[in-house]
């Protein structure tokens, strides 16, 4: 082998080397910055999780709103309510922005954060009182927002937890599951209106028919839902929604 071609070996073999290490850093910094941005998240959900459990009772100002919900409202003017689904990870506040975009992307305090937020359906009364009330939330590898609503896709986790609390700023609301289903975004599963019973009826009755096993809970015309609503990753687009009824309406 000549100098030459040993020169331009030893170049290329540097290069290639160079290159190698520059992907290894750039991949431990993201990793990195993945793992802190989730503990972040962590962090500050379970800090909202404690300041919600510590106001006890049903009191209410004299607006009504209840004060567990002081703290946060003096936070951001965007929560709504609180979700919960007992015994998994799903406890967290409610935003509602002015479109459905802004808290994909951003946490109760409006920072920018890969988890986003839970957050209602800017199309719906922030009050909870359409006939179908829809929240949102990303499914998080590391286990929180609504990455637990992929255990529904089996029954024996339905059946182990049938309920959803979702509270409003003045009432303390349980839902009753009733469908599961995996989608795509063709299907207006996230509908608001409703021109007639008869149209609404006949959502229910197509949402029911889609879930994934029955769950021998009958939903009518005269019931109010609540929709959750993920990615899942079955194919393109894919979502997955949970749709529960109201069951119990508790004013404060």
């Amino acid at each position: 082998m000549t100098k030459e071609r040993k020169g331009s070996s030893g170049l290329l073999s540097k290069i290639i080397l160079v290159f190698l290490f520059a992907v290894m850093i750039y991949c431990v910094y993201t990793i990195g910055m993945y793992l802190w941005d989730s503990y972040q998240n962590n962090k500050l959900n379970e800090e909202l999780q404690e300041l919600y459990r510590t106001e006890e009772g049903n009191n209410q100002d004299k607006n009504g709103i209840h004060v567990k919900f002081k703290p946060f409202l003096e936070l951001n003017s965007d929560v709504v309510g609180w979700v919960k689904i007992q015994d998994t990870k799903i406890d967290y506040p409610v935003l509602q922005g002015k479109d459905n975009e802004y808290y994909l992307s951003r946490n109760i305090t409006k920072e920018t954060a890969r988890a986003g937020s839970i957050f209602m359906d800017y199309r719906n009364e922030k009050d909870g009182e359409d006939r179908n009330t829809i929240l949102y939330g990303h499914h998080m590898k590391d286990g929180s927002m609504f990455k637990a609503l992929m255990g529904y896709k089996e029954k024996d986790f339905f059946i182990k937890h049938p309920g959803i609390e979702f509270d409003t700023l003045k009432k303390n609301w349980k839902w009753e599951i009733f469908s599961v289903y995996i989608t795509d975004t063709k299907f207006d599963y996230i509908r608001t209106d409703f021109a007639t019973e008869k149209e609404y009826e006949g959502f229910l009755k197509e949402i029911k028919e889609r879930s994934l096993y029955d769950t021998g809970v009958k939903v009518m015309k005269e019931d109010k839902i609540l929709t959750l609503s993920t990615c899942t990753y079955e194919f393109d687009n894919a979502r997955f929604t949970v749709h529960a009824k109201l069951v119990e309406d508790i004013s404060l």
